[in-house]
């Protein structure tokens, strides 16, 4: 029967084989003997050795010593020897195994809170991607209105070197008309701007700036048509709209300079977006169904956004930047058409304008004229 006092080891050393060869050892006082299959023995002094712990899990005992030059391991085998190890070695030995043990524990502590940190992060990053678009609406709601109307004034400022912008004068007070009556009660203090350029369009930017082509002007039919247009464009204000396609653009780093106030780390991709923004179908449909609200408080036909989406569809969708970015889908008018059919009755307050006249009178009006309200 095995004396339990001794315990099965493997040595290694140069020269011996490399899978180790297998010993016993047991501790006869301050020092430790082994014995190999020969009955050889190697007396060690345990002032000399050095307990480490080891193996593909870190937890295999080794025990090292050096004789002259050689350096030899001592690898334990099994519980048993690890048992008897920890029960008759010296005291100074044992202080050596638990100091080595407490190190692996640390390790496997360290290793199981980076693990579990990647994980965390993992799955923060895959509920980021499922969840982007909610992600940005929040992160748009958080930019301030002050901030908001510094991105509009960086608009405003790039459009003003051009030498084509309208500030003041008949159009530009038509066009602040309309749409004063359809942001009655908005958070936003509103500018509105006419941009001489003869492409049909319109855009809104963060902090409620509001720019009409004077193309779009000449296109329109009436008061009520435009009106529609702007309903819809000042939901993209309203909504936040144009500050979530920003996020999308610049990323966060450039996203969270710009909560902290330095607008200038976007103004030129807001600058480049001004007037070809594309919003997703979910955005568009909302800021139509928004806007419909928007033209229904103001007592204003609501008609005036179908039927000019509907004329400038039949012209070619390429050649109207307004449907290029705002796509007028057959099916879009027909479900703006559902809606106005589904609401009540109002009592309409036409718009006062002679549009024809207007139309004329644009052609004179000069750029050079700044309303000091749009500064």
């Amino acid at each position: 029967m095995e004396r339990v006092d001794t315990f099965a080891a493997r040595l290694y050393a140069p020269g011996l084989a490399p899978a180790g060869e297998p010993v016993r050892g047991r501790f006869l006082g301050a020092q430790l003997q082994i014995e190999d299959a020969h009955h050889l023995t190697l007396t060690v002094p345990v002032a000399a050795l050095s307990a480490t712990m080891g193996g593909f899990d870190h937890e295999t005992i080794f025990l090292e010593f050096a004789d002259g030059s050689t350096r030899y391991s001592l690898q334990l085998v099994g519980a048993d020897a690890v048992a008897s190890v920890r029960s008759h070695a010296p005291g100074v030995l044992k202080a050596q195994l638990q100091r080595a043990g407490q190190g692996v524990q640390r390790q496997r502590w360290i290793w199981r809170s980076i693990f579990f940190t990647a994980f965390a992060l993992a799955v923060a990053i895959g509920t980021l991607v499922a969840r982007y678009d909610s992600v940005v609406a929040w992160s748009a709601a958080q930019m301030s209105p002050e901030t908001e109307r510094r991105l509009g004034q960086q608009v405003i400022a790039s459009l003003r070197k051009e030498g084509r912008l309208l500030e003041a004068g008949p159009t530009v007070q038509a066009v602040a008309d309309i749409g004063n009556r359809l942001t009655a009660g908005s958070r936003y203090n509103y500018r509105w701007f006419v941009l001489v350029d003869k492409d049909v369009n319109a855009f809104a930017a963060p902090g409620g700036v509001v720019v009409v082509h004077s193309g779009l002007i000449q296109a329109a039919d009436s008061a009520d048509e435009v009106a529609g247009v702007l309903a819809h464009e000042v939901q993209h204000v309203e909504l936040r709209h144009s500050l979530q396609n920003m996020i999308h653009a610049i990323g966060w780093a450039a996203l969270l300079t710009v909560v902290m106030g330095d607008v200038s780390a976007i103004a030129g991709v807001l600058i480049h977006q001004a007037g070809t923004m594309r919003f997703s179908r979910e955005l568009e449909s909302e800021a139509d169904m928004r806007g419909l609200d928007a033209l229904h408080r103001a007592g204003l036909p609501a008609q005036g956004m179908v039927s000019f989406f509907r004329r400038l569809q039949r012209e070619e969708a390429g050649s109207v930047p307004l449907l290029s970015s705002h796509p007028a889908t057959a099916e879009r008018i027909e479900r703006l058409e559902s809606a106005i059919a589904a609401r009540p009755p109002q009592r309409l307050a036409p718009i006062v304008i002679d549009w024809p006249a207007l139309q004329r009178g644009l052609e004179q009006e000069s750029p050079r004229s700044r309303d000091p309200g749009n500064e």
